[in-house]
Order: structure tokens, then C-alpha cells, then sequence
């Protein structure tokens, strides 16, 4: 499951200062994490466009958020039940449980509908990510909607994934994130999210000059105005390949160790 957030700068903190807490101290913390407890299986950043230093990507198919915003941070771990338990462990509450360096505004628990996109590690990359979130009429048949939407977005872009958010329910959301520095409040918990990875700004610009407006038409008719499309640079930290046997090991005992933590209450 992909754990994600898209957060805001702290006030007080000026741009310079937010990039370098998360890009360069929260990053080494949890890649730390991610390799001494092979739990996560990886671990990729975005940062604004305009603030990493790339143009804006013009004619994106919805509107942009209405909360201001700044990065977006994905973790994929093995299950739900993995992700809370670590949330308990005193590694994390003497670590990144105290390290404050932003304020999440949207956050999503969600599953894969699709085989991973190619993570480029390439200074340039550009994800565009698509919040959809349903209208009262889409609502019963979101996924049905979502499906036939998915098909024109696969034959125009091959490197397109969906994540839908999983359905929990908002007390087990407050349980998880009890003593965290994640807001229950910000957790979303209906629709899903895409994302449009492109090896460069200007594939990226190219594809939505051509294909911005139809992809505008699809979204019009299963989603509602809540919904909102935003671009960052993409950097990976830490995936698949950055794992060893020691951290392959590693992390089946963990997880099983957290999935009984969790099951257990303790």
C-alpha cells in the first residue's frame, strides 16, 4: 500500500529552509529507516515545479489546489497494519515522530490499480499528480467510471498509475495516526489519486498540450470540483533495487513483528 502526503511549508520557515528539511534531512532519516528495517520499499519526493526550479506545466486537465502546497512525499509499504505499527516503535517517535518541517494538507492510504510507473532518476523528471474525487452522482459507480477514464489515459501515456484510497473508515484513520504528526483531519478518504511520470518538463508539457482537453472532457463527467491536478520534480530516495538480502530478510520479521503488534493492541 502507498502511504502519501502533500503538505505545506511550515509559516515560519522560508522556502530554502523547507527544500533542505525535506529533501535532505527528512530524506536521510527515512532512507535510514527504509535500510535498516526493510519495511519500506520505496521511497520517492516531489517538490513544487516553480520551487525546484522547473516551468509550470501549462493546459493540465483540472484546475490547481485550493490549499496551498508545496511537496508530496509517497512510501510504499507492505500492508496498513505495517505502516501503523511503525508508527509506535520508538525509532520512529526519537526520529522523524520529531522532526516538524511541514504541514500535510491532503493525505492519502491507497492501493495500486496499476503495475508501478517508472520512477526516472533524472534531475529533470516531472510527475503530474491528479486528485479525483467523486461528484454524488459518480459516487456508487466511481470505480466504473474510473476504469473506462483509465483506459484513455494508458493509450496516451505509458507511464500511468492509479491509486485508490482504501476504504477504512475515519475511526480506524484517528487510531493510525494517534500520537503522529499527521492529522487524522487530513486524511482522504473517498476517490484516488493518478500519476503522470514524464523523463522530462518538456514530455511533460508536450503531453498535456496535446492531450489536455480530452483528458479535461473525461475528468468532467465522474468527478467533482473538489478535485484538483498539481505538478512536482521527482526524486527516488529508495526502492526495490536499493534492497539486499539483509533487508529483504529484515523486513519480512518486522512486518510480521508489527502486523502482531498491531492485531494485538500492544
Amino acid at each position: 500500500m502507498q502511504f502519501t502526503i502533500l503538505a505545506d511549508k511550515l509559516p515560519e520557515h522560508s522556502i530554502d529552509q523547507f527544500i533542505h528539511e525535506f529533501r535532505v534531512v527528512h530524506a536521510r532519516e527515512t532512507k535510514a529507516m527504509a535500510q535498516s528495517l526493510g519495511i519500506v520499499s520505496e521511497y520517492v519526493q516531489g517538490i513544487l515545479l516553480p520551487f525546484a526550479g522547473q516551468k509550470e506545466i501549462d493546459n493540465l486537465p483540472i484546475h490547481g489546489p485550493g490549499v496551498p502546497l508545496k511537496s508530496f512525499a509517497q512510501l510504499t509499504w507492505p500492508a496498513l497494519e505495517v505502516l501503523q505499527g511503525s508508527f509506535t516503535t520508538q525509532g520512529y517517535k526519537s526520529s522523524a515522530g520529531k522532526h516538524i518541517f511541514a504541514v500535510p494538507r491532503k493525505i492519502f492510504l491507497t492501493e495500486r490499480l496499476e503495475p508501478p510507473v517508472e520512477n526516472f532518476r533524472k534531475r529533470n523528471a516531472v510527475r503530474v499528480v491528479v486528485i479525483l474525487l467523486p461528484t454524488e452522482s459518480s459516487e456508487g459507480n466511481f470505480r466504473t467510471y474510473w476504469d473506462k477514464h483509465a483506459d484513455l489515459c494508458r493509450s496516451t501515456c505509458s507511464n500511468y498509475q492509479r491509486n485508490q484510497v482504501l476504504n477504512i473508515g475515519t475511526d480506524k484513520v484517528a487510531k493510525i495516526f494517534i500520537d503522529t504528526a499527521f492529522p487524522a483531519s487530513a486524511v482522504v478518504g473517498e476517490g484516488g489519486f493518478e500519476e503522470f511520470v514524464f523523463q522530462s518538463n518538456a514530455e511533460a508539457q508536450a503531453f498535456f498540450t496535446q492531450y489536455g482537453e480530452e483528458l479535461r472532457l473525461s475528468y468532467d463527467g465522474f468527478t467533482s470540483d473538489a478535485s484538483f491536478c498539481v505538478g512536482f520534480d521527482t526524486v527516488v530516495h529508495y526502492d526495490d533495487g536499493d534492497k539486499g538480502y539483509q533487508q529483504i530478510i529484515t523486513g519480512i520479521a518486522v512486518s510480521l513483528l508489527l502486523r502482531i503488534k498491531v492485531y494485538l493492541g500492544i
